[in-house]
């Protein structure tokens, strides 16, 4: 017999709420790959940057990129194809440039050397490095006023044919700007091998391609292994460079982005007391319209769609965004959560309190204003022979796999509560990302808030507002993790000591049915 109000039972992984920190598995992944091996007028060619080139665009093709290649490009094909790359990058895109080949610098600045390349040495080098290879930082600003949500940025130049005797001037150090994260195959004034371990590809690239693709791992942890790998492949002699402005985790790929393990029970009974496929009479009877769909966008069905609308719906006559936040919220959220846990119990003897009368008992005690959650949850709960429990992450998504909403608080400053809604205003799908909400010097006037915490994936979190359809994704919006808003989550819930008698009995003679009905 079912002691509680169940929870599923899950196995976290170490560091599987560290892992979720930001997944780009979701967003647009763009990537301009460029690998030369023909200098025209450079007496010979390098071996293994095409396929560099070819086998790393392979790679991110089958991690989700969009991937525009280039090979042997001339300078004007060159600065064409960026340019083309550039003005295709959207706002919030995540955003990789690799190419293979030689580069140099010049006077404080880095170049990469076209196919077409050609300094006779009749005029200044300085300049003409100037007007006939592509500027690194000229690229890395036009990216940059994009507003991709990362770059990543990848050299693999100054290619030498000489093993260990060459003397290159290499490129000289640079400063990765907001959100990038720039990858040397080799360090500063070094030369970058062209030799191969595997009859294919650089010894750089080969390794990158043991890692890039890993499940699991951060772009920065894996660029860290590669670096260890070149180092040991290579006898110390090239040792790829990295530097990063990255303020978050990005992720290209997941096995598991959870890190868990489900445990279903393998019984027939429901994790609560009402399972599907009962007659419609039985949905009618307790004022409760099962939502059947399974499909992954389908809320709980927990939650009603006459809820659903009322909830959402309730303060769409006020229009300023001061007057949204706070106020009747706790209210509206509370009752919804309550009015979902009491509708579990098919039998419930009185039936069950509908969400206005919930939310008018609510605002009678507290008014609208401001309250602290946990006073109401204390105090009410027993009332309706309810119970709470706060919850971390983890915790909430097991409630929603066991098919309970949660309720969900959280506090902004008034500068961050304009850019929050200016965000859903722009991106009504959109997943909320900490930076979103901006770096305020000073912070002035913070705000509660309570939602309901309604669906969750691998990669966000689905919430209930109310402040009309006309709000988000008609009502709904997404947040990447708890971390975002720093959420507090609440598992309402009730235990089989929390039943009357007859409710226990309408239980098991549901069951039984059901049981028959199965066999």
């Amino acid at each position: 017999m079912l002691k509680r109000d169940q929870k599923l039972t899950c196995k976290p992984s170490s560091q599987c709420l560290d892992r979720m920190a930001s997944s780009t598995f979701d967003r647009r992944k763009k990537a301009l790959v460029v690998g030369i091996n023909k200098y025209v007028h450079a007496g010979s060619s390098l071996k293994t940057c095409i396929a560099d080139a070819i086998a790393l665009g392979d790679t991110l093709r089958s991690i989700g990129f969009e991937v525009l290649p280039g090979i042997d490009y001339t300078f004007e094909k060159f600065k064409h194809k960026i340019d083309e790359f550039v003005q295709k990058i959207q706002n919030g895109d995540v955003i990789l440039f690799y190419f293979a080949g030689h580069g140099q610098e010049s006077d404080g600045k880095n170049y990469l050397i076209s196919s077409d390349y050609n300094y006779d040495h009749s005029t200044d080098e300085n300049m003409y490095l100037a007007n006939n290879a592509v500027n690194i930082q000229y690229i890395l600003h036009n990216m940059t006023k994009k507003n991709p949500y990362v770059i990543i940025f990848i050299l693999d130049c100054c290619r030498t044919r000489k093993i260990r005797t060459t003397s290159i001037a290499g490129l000289s150090p640079m400063n990765a700007p907001s959100e990038t994260l720039l990858v040397f195959s080799c360090g500063p004034g070094k030369g970058a091998l062209d030799d191969t371990g595997n009859g294919q590809n650089s010894i750089f690239m080969e390794n990158l391609l043991q890692h890039i693709a890993n499940p699991d791992e951060d772009i920065e942890s894996l660029i860290m292994k590669v670096t260890r790998d070149v180092r040991q492949a290579t006898g110390g002699y090239q040792i790829p460079y990295r530097t990063s402005s990255l303020t978050e985790k990005i992720f290209f790929t997941r096995a598991n982005p959870l890190g868990l393990k489900q445990e279903l029970p393998l019984s027939g009974l429901s994790r609560h007391l009402q399972p599907r496929n009962l007659p419609d009479t039985v949905y009618d009877a307790s004022g409760f319209v099962y939502q059947a769909d399974e499909n992954d966008d389908a809320l709980p069905s927990a939650i009603n769609s006459a809820t659903i609308v009322t909830y959402v719906n309730i303060p769409t006559t006020i229009c300023a965004l001061s007057s949204k936040i706070g106020s009747t919220s706790y209210a509206n959220a509370v009752a919804a959560v309550f009015h979902s846990a009491m509708s579990r119990v098919v039998v419930r003897e009185n039936g069950v309190p509908c969400y206005h009368k919930i939310r008018k008992k609510l605002i009678k005690d507290y008014g609208e204003h401001e309250v602290i959650i946990e006073d109401v949850l204390r105090k009410w709960c027993p009332i309706y022979r309810l119970r709470y429990e706060r919850i971390e992450e983890l915790g909430a998504r097991q409630a929603i796999e066991a098919e309970r909403s949660v309720l969900a608080t959280f506090s902004l400053f008034e500068q961050e509560w304009t850019n929050f809604s200016n965000f859903y205003n722009s991106y009504p799908t959109g997943i909320l990302e900490r930076k979103d909400l901006g770096m305020h010097s000073s912070l002035t006037n913070e705000y509660s808030h309570a939602v309901v915490l309604t669906k969750t994936n691998t990669t966000y979190l689905t919430f209930m507002n109310s402040w009309g359809m006309s709000f988000a994704d008609n009502g709904f919006f997404k947040v990447r993790d708890q971390s975002v808003l720093n959420l507090s989550f609440y598992d309402v819930y009730w235990t089989l000591e929390d039943l009357k008698d007859s409710e226990i009995r309408g239980f098991q003679s549901m069951c039984t049915e059901v049981e028959r009905e199965i066999t």
